[in-house]
C-alpha cells in the first residue's frame, strides 16, 4: 500500500490521506513483517 502512487487512487480524500501518511504506512507494514518473522522463529524454536 505504501508503494501505491497517490494518483492511482480514485478517491481524492483517500489519495490525500495516502500521500500524507506514506511513511507511517510503510513503517507499520515493515514492523508487521518483522513481528511475523519473530513469531515464526519463536514457534519453530518451541516446537
Amino acid at each position: 500500500m505504501a508503494l501505491t502512487p497517490a494518483r492511482a487512487v480514485p478517491w481524492t480524500r483517500a489519495s490525500r490521506a495516502l500521500d500524507d501518511r506514506r511513511q507511517e504506512v510503510a513503517l507499520l507494514g515493515a514492523s508487521g513483517l518483522v513481528a511475523t518473522g519473530f513469531f515464526f522463529l519463536l514457534a519453530m524454536m518451541s516446537g
